[in-house]
């Protein structure tokens, strides 16, 4: 068993993507918390019917967030300054990627299978996490129907440019690698950095289906 607390970010924007986060939630081995971002009430209704009898579960909160910078504002704005209280984090999604007409299709159950999937694939990953203080963040490898285009800034630049200059880092060129799809396990040290930064809701581009 790891040493150290636990938590899980769920962002629930889609309902009916609700069982199967209960399902892969069912493997996790571990005491942990579950913090839940959802865009109303009848989602918050369902999530709790769904996740509160959870194996392993010590807490559950649930918040209705503004539709604002996807899964990620909620992640930092919402429950941000709780997350970076505990050692071990992961950040999941609702993740439909709507905007590809399907090309994509099977990229969201591919990430939750890497990294939940079955009690012994979330071992291995604590094992990762817990042994080697190198490791920070641990994602899975290239989504096969993810075009290899995908690990460039695209037309996020500008914004990538305006936030390594805030944390003072250089702008990564060409291609790089990051956690594609935003779904991951971190030790909270590493997205201290993040945390310290009190990113703003208003710091998010509004929600216009980009």
């Amino acid at each position: 068993s790891p040493q150290g607390r636990i938590a899980i970010h769920a962002h629930i924007f889609y309902a009916d993507l609700i069982l199967e986060f209960s399902e892969h939630l069912k493997a996790m081995p571990f005491a942990y918390d579950l913090f839940v971002s959802v865009p109303d009430d009848s989602v918050s209704h369902a999530c709790k019917q769904a996740f509160s009898k959870l194996p392993h579960i010590q807490q559950l909160t649930i918040t209705v967030a503004q539709n604002r910078g996807r899964d990620l504002a909620p992640f930092f704005c919402t429950f941000g300054d709780v997350l970076q209280q505990y050692d071990y984090i992961a950040h999941f999604h609702s993740k439909k990627s709507l905007h590809n007409n399907g090309s994509t299709d099977g990229w969201r159950e591919y990430l939750l299978t890497n990294l939940l999937g079955s009690t012994s694939n979330i071992r291995k990953i604590f094992t990762l996490l817990t042994e080697n203080q190198k490791v920070g963040l641990i994602y899975p490898q290239n989504y096969a129907k993810l075009h290899y285009s995908s690990y460039t800034w695209l037309s996020n630049r500008h914004l990538g440019q305006i936030w390594c200059d805030r944390l003072g880092i250089p702008l990564p060129k060409g291609y790089f690698d990051f956690p594609a799809g935003s779904m991951f396990w971190s030790r909270a040290k590493a997205l201290q950095p993040l945390f310290d930064a009190h990113i703003k809701l208003e710091e998010f581009p509004e929600e216009a289906g980009q």
